[in-house]
């Protein structure tokens, strides 16, 4: 299913929901869609992975979140793909996704999970630096975002 969406977001017709994606791809580049185009925000599609944390559909209308046992159900298949894919960074989208994941996959992590004192941490024995950011849908600004993605990545090249 996510394949899908994010396939169709990549190639179809303008959907008000592709908002997070584009926001996404703008904190990025740091430039708006309208600047990168279709092109530049593909360029930058090619270039990461996207991983739905919560592996099934949670609800049926938007603002519902998922339960404990929906997030619990994401740890394990995202550790074989932690494993598959190596990655140089990676970014944790929205806080009550946060406050769940880093639990499971940050030992030795002593911060509050709620309110951190700094958006980074480190995740499993390999030290990948993670960004917890709010989640990249409504309220969300590209442009405050997109100073911490670019620390996260000089972190994820100091590694």
């Amino acid at each position: 299913m996510t394949l899908d969406v994010v396939g169709r977001y990549r190639t179809g017709k303008r959907e008000t929901w592709m908002r997070t994606f584009d926001n996404l791809a703008a904190a990025i580049a740091g430039q708006s869609k309208r600047i990168i185009g279709r092109d530049g925000v593909n360029a930058i599609w090619e270039q990461i992975a996207f991983y739905n944390y919560v592996p099934v559909v949670a609800a049926s209308g938007s603002r519902t979140p998922p339960s404990e046992a929906h997030f619990a159900l994401g740890a394990p298949p995202f550790e074989i793909l932690l494993d598959n894919l190596r990655p140089n960074a990676i970014l944790v989208c929205g806080y009550r996704l946060w406050a769940r994941f880093i639990p499971r996959h940050a030992s030795g992590y002593a911060d509050n999970v709620w309110k951190p004192s700094t958006p980074f941490a480190s995740i499993t024995e390999r030290n990948i630096p993670a960004l917890r950011m709010v989640h990249p849908s409504t309220g969300y600004s590209p442009s405050f975002w997109t100073p911490f993605i670019e620390e996260l990545l000089e972190r994820a090249h100091e590694k």
